[in-house]
């Protein structure tokens, strides 16, 4: 299968020592035989043992039928040994009013996550094209695994801002993924003053979007903001936009602090026949008290004609204690990361307990069409020095939200499982509704449908799965604004 934007965490067990004895476990889309341009309809995702060599390494790969499948997995993320990622549903053409939160549990027999589904309803509304709008998602958890945010970028209320320019819109938990309130949402408008721009500009959001929660529970997400310009666009020429702090505690009672970073050189490059733009991104220490903010950039005094195409990775650090921020630092010019950092990533966790802190950075080499292959890459040893740091001025705004819960609680167990026979469905309702059962092959083929009215409590259901070939199989069990899917295994 071919598959593009991975996203990957590192599982090492408990009580481990040896770096080569943990796992690397990824969630990718995939469009199986590709073309191009490549259309993303389905999930892979696996885990490896790191100690493995390359060529004969073993991964193990779950395929997500389309009908759980978002579009391109956002963010993956693992907090106290759980991971989260996030997406937004994709009908084949748009957006379908509906975010992904996708929660794995490692399996310690099978050596991978297994994942349940949570889906959150989100209407948005159209832009005067008739498309969707909406941006990109972000997830986000505290060290120990309660305090999480899921956000997007995205327009879903002309009475919170007029036009069809996004905004950030945040769902929060603080019980650790079960339930989620929201949205928050986060007006930008405040930015026009730290653009140097006048009053009345309208800003938008580009489609990048990335978070971490610090020691006070709070999210802090990197994004670019730009004058919007008609059709949704946004105005990307140097010194008009800029990447941006955004601080919320995201309940609709509270405030975000907007603060400019900086105004990069360049927005998006063109490499052979991919383009890309530059996506910022965050780290934040195991402590919670230092959060690093990087973005890509090109100097275009250096390379003057290739757009984005020879960035080097560019920071500030903010220190949670304090409030206060350090300045635009340069992490890879005069190294040999000097320029090549193309289509960069950067961990979730900083490593250290005291400055100076490791910034784990990689990058891709991008060339040709987008069903080709590429490099990735790791740049070793950049730090920051968190030593000396001044008060920066952010504006201030007043999110709006509702109290709307979503539920992701454990809807329903499979047992046996493994099973060579019949198996039972334990379905467990908080409160009485309308419940869609399907079963699914693999390859995404449904071989199993109903729908049920079931009261408050806990239902049993029979399947026969004798007659069925020995293989893996998908549970989906929808109520309400949640969806969960569990794997049987038929023997």
């Amino acid at each position: 299968m071919l598959a593009r934007y991975p996203s990957a965490v590192i599982h090492n067990p408990s009580g481990n020592i040896i770096a080569d004895s943990a796992s690397i476990a990824y969630h990718a889309p995939s469009c199986g035989t590709c073309v191009s341009p490549a259309v993303f309809n389905k999930y892979i995702s696996g885990a490896a043992v790191i100690g493995t060599p390359t060529a004969t390494a073993t991964w193990t790969v779950d395929s997500f039928p389309p009908s759980i499948a978002g579009l391109i997995p956002d963010c993956m993320v693992e907090a106290n040994g759980v991971t989260w990622v996030s997406d937004e549903e994709y009908n084949g053409i748009d957006y379908n009013d509906t975010l992904i939160a996708r929660k794995g549990i490692w399996n310690a027999s099978l050596k991978r996550y297994t994942y349940t589904t949570l889906k959150i309803g989100f209407p948005v509304n159209a832009d005067n094209k008739g498309a969707k709008m909406f941006g990109t998602t972000n997830i986000a958890f505290s060290k120990d695994g309660q305090t999480g945010y899921l956000s997007c970028t995205a327009h879903d209320d002309f009475s919170f801002e007029a036009d069809s320019a996004f905004y950030i819109c945040v769902f929060k938990t603080t019980d650790g993924g079960i339930t989620w309130v929201g949205p928050a949402r986060i007006n930008l408008q405040c930015v026009y003053q730290q653009l140097g721009a006048s009053a009345g500009t309208i800003y938008n959001t580009a489609f990048q979007l990335d978070g971490a929660v610090d020691m006070n529970g709070k999210l802090h997400l990197i994004l670019g903001i730009a004058p919007w310009a008609s059709g949704g666009s946004i105005n990307t020429i140097p010194g008009t936009w800029g990447e941006f702090s955004v601080i919320t505690d995201g309940v609709a009672s509270g405030s975000a602090s907007i603060k400019l970073l900086d105004k990069p050189m360049s927005f998006r490059g063109t490499f052979g026949g991919i383009t890309e733009d530059s996506r910022g991104q965050i780290a934040v220490s195991k402590a919670g008290d230092k959060v690093f903010y990087i973005w890509f950039d090109t100097d275009t005094n250096s390379y003057p004609f290739g757009g984005n195409t020879n960035p080097n990775a560019v920071c500030r650090f903010y220190d949670v204690a304090s409030g206060n921020w350090g300045a635009v630092t340069n992490l890879t010019s005069g190294t040999a990361g000097d320029g090549v950092v193309t289509f960069g990533y950067v961990a979730y966790w900083a490593q250290g307990s005291a400055s100076p802190y490791t910034i784990h950075i990689g990058y891709q080499f991008l060339t040709g069409t987008d069903t080709q292959p590429v490099d990735f890459h790791y740049l070793q040893g950049i730090t920051v020095s968190t030593t000396s740091a001044s008060i920066g001025n952010a504006c201030s705004v007043i999110p709006l939200g509702t109290s709307e819960t979503h539920s992701a609680e454990n809807l329903f167990t499979i047992y046996p499982n493994p099973s060579n026979g019949f198996t039972t469905l334990a379905i467990n309702m908080a409160t009485g509704g309308k419940v869609l059962i399907e079963i699914s092959n693999l390859v995404g083929q449904t071989i199993y449908h109903t729908g049920k009215e079931l009261a408050a409590g806990t239902h049993t259901f029979s399947v026969d799965a004798s007659k069925w070939n020995s293989g893996v199989y998908f549970y989906t069990v929808k109520t309400g604004n949640s969806s969960v899917t569990k794997k049987l295994v038929r023997e």
